[in-house]
């Protein structure tokens, strides 16, 4: 064999040899690809195993946990319900509408609902964006309440303090106890037998128009009623009441100057409700969602995943 044909049977074995090692390598990378997809599946379906499993478990959790979530999303959809009532009725929440504290003494010591239910604990159990709002519109509506009694306060002395102005005989101011609740109560002389009463609150008596609207009924009907203005609420409570003719003043300068009083304090109590009616307004949506369906779907899938990685 000549010298050119050594090189081709070199190179044709070099050849049979690079193939011969590609081949093994292919089937190796075929050997190494399937035990990747088999590993790759049985990681996958134990993945997917787990998660149904913990997805079955927080389901059945959220439903034996149903009846106590929507018990307590209830009371707080009832609690604000009543709170935006009193605000649309011009009525002052009482303390003993709340929650009583019960320490072992004789003392009446209240909390309000939401944070009572953060101090038991029941607020853990509910979504934290709402139990978090629900307790910032309750200091929100503690705090006008608490304006709202020192305005009332404010225009009480103002009319003892301007009695001689207004009135031709001097208020006669009494304080009293009547089934528990102090009241402290402002009224003309009835000079005449009005003793049918009709009932108002202090917010009537600062809004002018409404004031002179009463004040013309009652003249209007002839020493047959009276009006009685009262602030409700807690302890103590001011009343103010006046009958028929009372008025030194004309009508019009007394409604116009007990108004002027109530809107030169820093305290706007028609814009803080109104403000605070739209946020509870929001918040009782939400909390009525809640009610019918404590527990989301998706807050149930987020719950299962989460729980996975714990």
């Amino acid at each position: 064999m000549n010298k050119k044909g050594w090189i081709n049977l070199f190179v044709k074995n070099s050849y049979d040899g690079i193939n011969t090692i590609n081949k093994s390598k292919l089937r190796w990378e075929t050997k190494k690809y399937k035990m990747n997809a088999v590993i790759t599946s049985i990681l996958t379906s134990v993945v997917v195993s787990l998660f149904t499993f913990v997805l079955g478990l927080k389901s059945g959790k959220n439903q034996t946990d149903r009846a106590e979530l929507q018990k307590l999303y209830k009371k707080l959809y009832l609690y604000f319900l009543d709170i935006e009532n009193n605000l649309n009725n011009n009525c002052l929440i009482r303390w003993e509408d709340n929650e009583r504290k019960e320490d072992g003494t004789n003392d009446d010591y209240y909390y309000p609902i939401v944070q009572n239910m953060e101090k038991n604990g029941d607020l853990l159990q509910l979504k934290n964006t709402i139990t978090e709002k629900a307790l910032q519109l309750e200091e929100k509506y503690i705090e006008y309440e608490r304006n709202l009694e020192n305005l009332y306060n404010s225009i009480h002395e103002y009319l003892i303090s301007h009695q001689q102005e207004f009135f031709y005989v001097g208020l006669i101011n009494r304080s009293f106890r009547n089934n528990g609740t102090y009241i402290s109560r402002l009224e003309t002389p009835n000079h005449g037998k009005c003793e049918e009463k009709l009932q108002y609150t202090y917010d009537d008596l600062v809004n002018k128009v409404k004031l002179l609207e009463l004040l013309d009924h009652i003249d209007n009907l002839e020493d047959k009623c009276h009006l009685s203005f009262s602030t409700g609420g807690n302890s103590p409570v001011r009343e103010f009441i006046i009958y028929p003719y009372s008025l030194k003043v004309d009508k019009d300068s007394f409604a116009t100057k007990i108004s002027e009083h109530a809107h030169n304090t820093t305290f706007n109590s028609t814009v803080e409700k109104e403000t605070l009616l739209k946020k509870i307004s929001i918040l009782e949506r939400k909390l009525a969602k809640r009610v019918k369906e404590p527990t989301g779907f998706w807050e149930t899938f987020a719950g299962a995943f989460i729980d996975i990685f714990r």
